[in-house]
């Protein structure tokens, strides 16, 4: 501010006008009406209420984001202008992070690119095969909800042991789409940055969601419980879910969880913290992870159809 304060006044005042006319409006826009905390703590950390997620992806409006993106720059470019003229004249020679993409890492992201198609088809596979388990949850709520003489205990019995089945398979859903949409967007990444960004988001997005499904084992086993103790589908859960445990091994990630989802926090600042550690990732470390859990989500979604009974048609939409 004091630096601010010393440089010339005219224009300066009209530029830090400019920005601050654009804060309130995007404050008064996206904060004091309409910020939803539970939303942003979905997003981050995902949640074990899959119905929530779900309303809050399928209500997601382009058009909407796409204003507030547009809101959020008018603040931020000018911003990053008028502070880009208070940094020295030697501030990139001070700088000690390359931001070249190393040949290592492009060659895994051209490798990578050959896996995109089948990627691409398995995000439309499973975002139909989501709908369709999503109104089976809506259908067992209905009915739970509902509860009259038409309905025996042994029905709303069947119903309550459908939904706590229907939740595993709807986050293994999820985990699935966030890690494949987000290894797309680092495949097509422009820059440095951009692929940094990408892989960073891939780095959480494991760890908080196989968290979620796999930390306390409990949603998993629900899945596992629809099969006959022993039997070749029930182990191979069983190794799904040891294989995926070794990532929560991982101490990096709840500090970087945190820098990520707060950047500043008090009098707490991360985001140098979070800019070191996310030129420090292995981008080969990071990529074969994510390919290693989508395979085994996948063996888990192709198991799970079997816990539900469903038609044809259902099962061609999930497997």
């Amino acid at each position: 501010k004091n630096k601010l304060s010393e440089c010339d006044n005219g224009p300066l005042k009209m530029e830090l006008d400019r920005i601050n006319s654009a804060y309130q409006d995007y404050k008064k826009l996206y904060f004091d009406n309409g910020f939803s905390k539970t939303q942003r703590d979905i997003v981050v950390h995902y949640d074990t209420d899959i119905e929530a997620i779900y309303k809050l992806w399928i209500n997601v409006n382009e058009a909407n984001e796409v204003r507030r993106a547009i809101a959020f720059l008018e603040m931020a470019v000018p911003m990053n202008n008028l502070l880009g003229r208070l940094l020295p004249s030697n501030a990139s020679e001070l700088c000690t992070i390359s931001f070249n993409i190393s040949s290592e890492e492009k060659s895994i992201c051209s490798e990578i690119s050959k896996k995109l198609p089948k990627i691409e088809a398995n995000i439309d596979k499973y975002a139909d095969s989501l709908d369709l388990f999503m109104r089976k949850y809506s259908k067992c709520e209905y009915f739970e909800k509902n509860q009259d003489s038409l309905f025996d205990d042994i029905f709303i019995d069947k119903i309550k042991v459908l939904k706590e089945i229907i939740k595993p398979i709807g986050l293994v859903h999820f985990l699935y789409l966030d890690i494949a949409v987000t290894l797309k967007g680092y495949v097509l990444s422009e820059n440095y940055i951009e692929g940094r960004w990408h892989l960073l988001r891939l780095y959480l997005i494991i760890y908080e969601g196989c968290n979620k499904l796999f930390g306390k084992g409990e949603l998993l086993k629900n899945i596992a419980n629809q099969f006959k103790e022993n039997s070749k589908d029930y182990k191979k859960i069983q190794i799904i879910e040891k294989d995926i445990s070794t990532i929560m091994q991982d101490e990096d990630v709840k500090n970087t969880r945190e820098t990520y989802a707060h950047i500043r926090k008090g009098n707490k600042f991360y985001l140098f913290d979070l800019i070191d550690f996310m030129c420090s990732l292995k981008a080969k470390d990071i990529l074969d992870k994510a390919l290693y859990v989508l395979g085994n989500l996948n063996q888990a979604l192709v198991l799970s159809r079997d816990t539900i009974k469903v038609d044809g048609k259902d099962k061609d939409n999930v497997g």
